[in-house]
């Protein structure tokens, strides 16, 4: 799945629909932190996972005058991932963050073609009792630049850690489930839907089973249905829009 989210990601940026773009980016971390930490919770396995393999090389040292630069480490892009997709604001709450030197003052991102990437410190001589100075936390970062570094690296990392990569899930195309093609049916011989009762029926305790019919496999009924529902223009204008349903009866056996 991580090669599909990334072109996705990048076929969004090449439309300039950045924020679509960085949404699933920020998953990315998410993804391949409980394949490398399956232990840990989500803000350690997201943050260690980011430092480990992308942060080392995001961070900037010291200026000319010695004083540390914030850096797109982990906890910056961690705050960021909370901050924007649970709350639909693209930017960082510094108070959350517990690096002294990434508390920024300022997260600016640039709707960009990936070239630009600044972080400055600037300090000011104020003469406070505490440290003399007073500083300011600037992250500047074009959003191409942080989409296309992340998705970089996590795909660098499926290629060689697969084995560590658990995906479950049943995504298909339209077509394939309104038509579904004879390879389709073909894997789907045995009958899916007793096959799940069963392993409910056996979960509770109970010796009944449901015995599939060959004659009868699930998706094959289901295409009988469509071809039913498509022969006829309106009832398949009511099934497209989604505001009918349709009750089917089938012969069955005990």
């Amino acid at each position: 799945m991580i090669p599909i989210y990334v072109n996705d990601i990048r076929r969004s940026l090449e439309n300039k629909c950045y924020f679509s773009a960085l949404s699933l980016t920020l998953t990315l971390p998410d993804i391949c932190g409980i394949a490398e930490f399956p232990n840990k919770s989500v803000g350690e396995r997201y943050t260690e996972w980011y430092d480990k393999y992308l942060g080392i090389y995001m961070a900037d040292g010291k200026d000319n005058l010695g004083v540390d630069n914030p850096w797109l480490s982990g906890e910056v892009v961690y705050n960021l991932r909370n901050t924007f997709l649970h709350q639909g604001n693209p930017g960082i709450v510094s108070d959350k963050v517990k690096e002294e030197v990434n508390q920024l003052d300022k997260f600016i991102l640039v709707l960009g073609d990936g070239t630009v990437l600044q972080t400055y410190t600037i300090n000011i001589e104020a003469g406070t009792q505490k440290t003399g100075k007073i500083t300011y936390r600037v992250i500047t970062v074009d959003i191409t630049y942080l989409c296309d570094s992340i998705c970089d690296c996590a795909l660098w990392y499926y290629e060689n850690n697969k084995e560590k990569f658990k995906f479950n899930f049943n995504v298909i195309t339209q077509e394939e489930f309104m038509h579904p093609s004879e390879e389709a049916l073909q894997f789907a011989q045995g009958d899916v839907f007793a096959n799940i009762l069963n392993q409910k029926l056996e979960r509770e305790g109970n010796t009944k089973r449901i015995v599939e019919d060959p004659d009868r496999r699930p998706l094959a009924r289901m295409r009988e249905d469509l071809d039913v529902i498509f022969s006829d223009e309106a009832m398949k204008q009511r099934f497209m829009d989604g505001k009918s349903t349709f009750t089917f009866t089938h012969p069955t056996k005990p």
